[in-house]
């Protein structure tokens, strides 16, 4: 939050995830972003400035894979005041996804994995609603991201920290069909060593669903 950027990591890392990717626009006095509500302003229009920009810099530095994170819908596609309702057409979603996707292989660093939502057990502020909702938009980006490529990977919605109850609910709903990989946040108070007993809660929860042969990805920490 101070406008200031953080310098890149002398060790190169080639792997990035484009949640919090901020840009301070000093014109404007605000924080950019590259979530949805921030790149599709309206129905059809899109603002690539700042997704172009990092895109750039990400390719300079060497970086050879990119995973997209959705979340927080736009007002105008029906995400409320928080942003943080579903879609009132999955269509708009549909379209965003395959918008980004086609700009990503422009830039000439394509998106190669996709995070359903980011902390989608969060409640006010990030998601609002149903299960039988999030699954209706996993099943939307799940076709839109694998009709632009079809090696590209969905991962699920990625709850924080011990979220099995809602992760448990989601693949209720159907979500492990719209999954390529299992996402989850492992917030677990500074110990390195909890994040062991959290992992071993979350397969418990996949196992019942038929979601244990797939990769387990920690997307934020």
């Amino acid at each position: 939050g101070t406008g200031v950027a953080t310098a890149w990591p002398s060790w190169s890392p080639t792997t990035v995830r484009l949640w919090n990717t901020y840009g301070y626009n000093p014109n404007k006095g605000i924080y950019e972003n590259l979530m949805w509500k921030d790149i599709n302003t309206a129905n059809g229009v899109y603002n690539w400035g700042l997704f172009d920009a990092i895109l750039a810099k990400h390719k300079a530095e060497g970086v050879t894979d990119l995973l997209y994170t959705f979340g927080y819908t736009p007002k105008w596609a029906g995400g409320g005041a928080s942003f943080d309702q579903a879609p009132s057409n999955n269509q708009y979603l549909a379209n965003f996804a395959t918008a980004v996707a086609q700009r990503a292989i422009a830039d000439g660093l394509p998106i190669k994995s996709w995070e359903i939502w980011n902390e989608s057990n969060n409640g006010v502020g990030t998601w609002t609603g149903t299960n039988a909702q999030m699954v209706s938009m996993a099943q939307t980006i799940y076709g839109a991201v694998k009709a632009v490529d079809p090696s590209n990977k969905v991962l699920t919605p990625s709850p924080e920290g011990n979220a099995t109850a809602w992760t448990n609910g989601y693949l209720a709903a159907g979500g492990g069909a719209y999954a390529d990989i299992m996402a989850f946040h492992g917030y677990t108070g500074g110990v390195a060593e909890a994040i062991m007993p959290l992992i071993d809660n979350y397969k418990k929860v996949f196992a019942p669903y038929g979601q244990s042969g797939k990769p387990i990805w920690d997307t934020e920490a």
